[in-house]
């Protein structure tokens, strides 16, 4: 282990963290009692081993419509379907697969037309969460999973972070109706004022999923918020 900590020694500690944040299965228990070692010498908290490895720095991605992938799968069996058409004597395996590719397309134009402009952001946010197109703290609250946003905080994860259309991690938990994570997320001073693209905060997404007490959460922290601010202005 004395190697490991010589060499750690030469290192800053906010790539010591970086490396922590990998857990056990990316680096051995001697170089994580290292870096424990170190960063005491150096008075900084080590937070503990993650559960999972930690990735910081990802990027939440714009989420391909689940429409076109539909349209996609749909107009492959439709040619596949031609195909056997014209060069295959089982024409009647051509015409299932046309009329099924065809099917397939209409189904996904007319269940996503049938939508309303709420209900299409929420269906794509919903598959960029199962997709993993999300960074990982938007993955945690999503999912309710506590312990996990609480490990992603104490390695210093973005709570603020947005997607592309201007999700955060607490519009997931309030979505979702996770009334711990909210919690959470507010209690580490998340920002329940930030707004998507189409004008919706986390409040709103509460509202219009009828959840109750996260909607009555998100109204005290906001009164208790202003008051705290009237306060100071007073002063």
């Amino acid at each position: 282990m004395n190697q490991f900590i010589d060499e750690f020694r030469t290192l800053e500690t906010d790539y010591l963290l970086s490396r922590r944040a990998l857990g056990s299965e990316v680096m051995s228990t001697e170089a994580h009692e290292a870096i424990e070692q170190v960063l005491k010498e150096r008075g900084v908290d080590c937070p503990a081993l993650p559960s999972a490895p930690i990735i910081l720095d990802s990027q939440p991605n714009r989420v391909r419509s689940a429409k076109w992938i539909r349209v996609g799968s749909g107009l492959f069996l439709f040619l596949v379907g031609a195909v056997f058409i014209e060069f295959s004597k089982r024409t009647w395996v051509g015409v299932i697969l046309g009329t099924l590719g065809l099917g397939w397309m209409f189904f996904a134009w007319f269940r996503r037309e049938a939508m309303t402009p709420e209900q299409r952001a929420e269906y794509d946010d919903r598959q960029a969460v199962e997709s993993g197109n999300l960074s990982q703290t938007m993955q945690a609250a999503g999912a309710g999973d506590v312990a996990r946003l609480h490990e992603l905080i104490q390695y210093g994860a973005d709570v603020n972070q947005q997607t592309p259309s201007g999700n955060t991690a607490l519009m997931y938990a309030a979505r979702n109706n996770h009334l711990e994570a909210v919690k959470l997320l507010l209690e580490v001073g998340t920002n329940p004022h930030i707004k998507t693209e189409r004008g919706n905060t986390a409040r709103t997404f509460a509202e219009k999923a009828g959840h109750r007490h996260v909607v009555e959460l998100l109204a005290i922290h906001s009164a208790s918020a202003r008051e705290g601010q009237g306060a100071r202005l007073d002063k």
